[in-house]
Formats: structure tokens, sequence, C-alpha cells
């Protein structure tokens, strides 16, 4: 059972560890909104995790098949759900700026509960989560001899990307006092972009 739960814990470093688009969301969250918005949405991804974690151990390699088969349908999902998400990003930034150019106003709170339905939205849409799951569900999945250890392998995956998301919700909020306005506009704007470009990337593809 130890030997699964590390095998998780790994397994939800993994997933999390990578510096892309979701991450630098939730960094300039923490620059933007401060800590308590900021731990709401690395909860919210690492619900999304766990979730998919344990569907991966409950269907087993019947996931990959499935998602094999709808691969287009997923991807076109995915990729309206990102590019919504960074059209409205970049406009309400833009607007912030435009309504008070030469104000350094804070941002208006952003309550827990929207900030962790919007990163679990996110993360959920995110076709390399998706992805990584599914070679889990093919994969060390079908190892797990017991539910015991499905379980302690479910729980090191959520703990080990709860672990990351909340280093990377603090540091943002720890540093959002330090950034001037320019700064957290531009670190939101570069964030939103890479969301897009994920986006047209995968419609690209599809």
């Amino acid at each position: 059972m130890g030997d699964a739960f590390v095998i998780g814990l790994v397994a939800g470093l993994s997933v999390a560890l990578p510096l892309g688009a979701v991450a630098i969301l939730l960094i300039r969250e923490g620059l933007e909104y401060g800590r308590r918005a900021a731990v709401a949405g690395a909860v919210g991804i690492a619900t999304v995790d766990t979730i998919f974690a344990t569907v991966a151990v409950l269907v087993g390699p019947a996931l990959a098949t499935v998602l094999a088969s709808q691969r287009r349908l997923i991807t076109l999902l995915a990729a309206g759900v990102l590019l919504l998400v960074a059209l409205v990003g970049i406009v309400r930034t833009v607007r912030s700026v435009r309504q008070a150019p030469h104000k350094p106003s804070a941002a208006p709170a952003r309550g827990a509960k929207a900030a962790f339905g919007r990163f679990f939205v996110v993360t959920l849409a995110n076709p390399l989560t998706i992805g990584y799951f599914t070679l889990v569900a093919v994969g060390v999945a079908g190892s797990l001899d017991s539910g015991g250890e499905a379980v302690a392998f479910v729980l090191g995956v959520g703990l080990g990307s709860l672990g990351w998301q909340l280093v990377l919700a603090l540091a943002g909020s720890a540093l959002g006092g330090t950034l001037s306005v320019r700064a957290k506009v531009v670190t939101s704007l570069v964030g939103y972009a890479l969301v897009a470009v994920l986006a047209l990337v995968l419609l690209v593809g599809a």
C-alpha cells in the first residue's frame, strides 16, 4: 500500500510540475487576487487530478478506448472551453486597464468558490491532463492489486498535485504585493495568451 501511495504521489507531481498555461494562470491568480483565491484555485486543480486518477483506477484500459474513439470531439470541446476562458480573461484585463489607466487600484476580490470553479473547469478541459491520465489508465492503474492500493494511489495523486499547486498559489500571492500594476497586467495577458495558443493548436490538430 505504501508503494502505491508513493507511485500516486509521483504521478500527481508529474502532472502538476510542468509550468504550463494553467500553472501560469494560477500564479497570476495569486498575483492579482491574493492568497485565498489562489489557494481555492489550487484545490480546484488538484480536485480534477484526483477525479481523473479515480476514474483511471476504476475503469482502467476501457477509459483509454473510449477517449481514443472520441478524441476529435473531446479535443474540440476542450479547445472551445480554453479559448473562451482566454478571450474572457484578455477582455477583462484590457477593460480594467482602460477604465483606470493611471490609478493603481487593487483588483476586486474574487471569492474562493468562483476561483475554485474556474480552475476546476479549465483543468477539466485541459487535454494534457486528460492525456496523462489516459496513460495512467492503461499503465499504473492496472497494476494495483487491491482496493487499499487503489485508494492509496488516488490519495497520493491528490496530495502530490495539491502540494505543488499550493506552492504556485502561495508564490504568486507573495509576489503580488511587490509587483507593479503594469507587471501584473503583463503577467495576466501572457497567461491568457498561452491558454489561447494551446486552444488554437488543438483546433488546428483536431
